[in-house]
């Protein structure tokens, strides 16, 4: 169910209960939420949704008291810095007061959190931090002196990223040269990467989307070209979109791509391949070398492409009201999706007897209803769509689904045609997210 947004609790409203709570118990609190304003009941997409603007409100609420109070200089934009504080807004989050508030048909969700407290957990996390800096250090040194190279990468990015979690000005602290053992580790770490050499066989994968690759793209890894590089991460990224896999060098600094299964993308889409210092800290976490603030010269990152031959599909559509509602053609025939799936999807109706390499089953439900509270008539799309991989070796499912709402006032003459339309973009935004998520 789609939700009139107002948004983030305003400024004063949060000064104001602020001043209250000060005037109660005399002690800061951190507070932030979201409101909304409902047209029916809370489901659970609703719920979802609204506890996690909350979320985000609340954090970067942290994040101003931080910088404010400790100094903190995490950047929002640095996406290492994003792991940090997302790990303390959350353990901060998980101990905060939550509230849930109506006011008619307004919803608020807030967090709470004592100022103090925040400190206390600062401190903590300083203290963990810190010390967990050091270790890496110290490992990262005697992989050094014995000259294990794989080792030495993989303590050195641990020692950077835990050091940069340090909330405040952190103390000097000399290593083996007498310099900063941070400003150190930086360098050597960069005189190291400085030798690294990454290359793959071929600059195209080709094959079929929910396939292996035609052939088996080999990437390496090496320092000096002579030294294998073990272990080392590397992501394989859309160009300009999400992270596909990450893939790890074997002894030999080899890695292989023929096991990976080709995403549903256009023939002649661009990939990345660029190495993932942020999986040696945690296999979900990505983050770059230019992150880090070695200062390298070089980049990393190589650009390769997809050619594609077009997968097949067949589609089952359903489309049916629930109430007084006429379902224009255009949205209760399947003519309008399979044009889509030619266009945007790029992939080809299967012939009449032969199997799909894609089944799609598409369900689109029309209601409307009017909500006497708010005096509005309520028109609402409920959309779900089911994919199964057919002829893939991983024969993956995956089933998604949507609401689209729209509020009018009662008494107006409620636009059909600009709803239906919007039914159907937000349709084909499910069906392509859905395919990419396979």
């Amino acid at each position: 169910m789609e939700m009139a947004v107002i948004g983030r609790i305003g400024l004063a409203a949060l000064a104001l209960a602020g001043m209250l709570a000060a005037a109660e118990s005399d002690v800061e609190m951190i507070t932030a939420g979201y409101t909304t304003e409902l047209s029916g009941p809370i489901d659970d997409n609703i719920a979802h949704e609204v506890k996690g603007k909350a979320y985000e409100d609340f954090r970067t609420e942290i994040l101003g008291w931080l910088e404010v109070n400790i100094l903190a200089e995490w950047d929002t934009k640095n996406r290492m810095d994003r792991l940090h504080l997302d790990r303390f807004a959350r353990a901060c989050a998980d101990r905060a007061k939550q509230d849930s508030r109506f006011n008619g048909t307004r919803w608020t969700y807030t967090y709470s959190f004592p100022g103090p407290n925040v400190a206390a957990a600062a401190e903590q996390w300083n203290t963990r931090y810190d010390a967990l800096a050091v270790q890496s250090y110290v490992q990262f040194n005697t992989a050094l002196e014995s000259r294990n190279l794989p080792e030495a990468y993989i303590f050195g990015v641990r020692t950077v990223y835990y050091a940069r979690a340090h909330l405040g000005a952190r103390k000097s602290q000399p290593g083996k040269s007498g310099k900063d053992f941070i400003y150190e580790t930086r360098l050597s770490l960069k005189e190291l990467l400085d030798r690294l050499s990454i290359k793959a066989s071929d600059a195209i994968v080709g094959g079929k989307p929910g396939f292996k690759p035609d052939n088996k793209l080999e990437i390496s890894a090496a320092f000096d070209d002579t030294v294998p590089l073990a272990g080392l991460k590397i992501s394989l990224v859309l160009h300009k979109g999400p992270r596909l896999a990450t893939v790890s060098t074997g002894p030999t600094g080899k890695a292989f791509l023929g096991e990976m299964l080709i995403p549903y993308v256009p023939n002649g889409t661009f990939f990345n391949l660029v190495p993932n210092p942020g999986a040696e800290i945690d296999t979900s976490s990505y983050f770059s070398f230019e992150e880090m603030d070695l200062g390298l010269t070089k980049s990393y990152s190589q650009t390769l492409m997809f050619k594609v031959t077009r997968p097949t599909f067949a589609l089952q559509y359903r489309a049916n009201a629930v109430s007084d509602v006429v379902i224009p053609r255009d949205i209760s025939e399947p003519t309008y999706l399979v044009k889509f799936l030619r266009d945007s999807c790029h992939m080809d109706q299967a012939p009449a007897g032969s199997e799909a390499d894609i089944a799609l089953d598409v369900l689109c439900q029309v209601s409307s209803y009017e909500h006497d509270v708010s005096e509005k008539h309520v028109m609402k799309s409920e959309m779900r769509v089911t994919i199964e991989e057919k002829r893939s070796p991983r024969h993956s499912t995956v089933m998604r689904s949507e609401t689209y709402e729209e509020s009018y006032r009662t008494g107006i003459e409620v636009p059909a045609g600009q709803f239906f339309w919007q039914t159907a973009r937000v349709l084909g935004r499910l069906v392509k997210t859905s395919l990419l998520s396979l």
